[in-house]
């Protein structure tokens, strides 16, 4: 899952080089952190969060 995120991710963005992508076990689940760029976080969120919420990432956790 995680090659795939940083895959979907690197090309959204315009500076991938920047991007950090932490994955943290939390039992059953697997929680992504990404660090970007701000120019880059609305690229990933999208508008309404519609390409955050097709990559099935609730929009209210973890995105500050």
């Amino acid at each position: 899952m995680r090659e795939f995120l940083e895959f979907v991710i690197r090309q959204l963005i315009e500076f991938p080089d920047d991007m950090v992508l932490t994955e943290i076990p939390s039992g059953r689940t697997t929680i992504f952190k990404l660090q970007l760029r701000r120019p880059d976080v609305g690229r990933v969120i999208g508008r309404g969060g519609q390409t955050i919420q097709a990559a099935g990432c609730p929009r209210d956790r973890g995105m500050r």
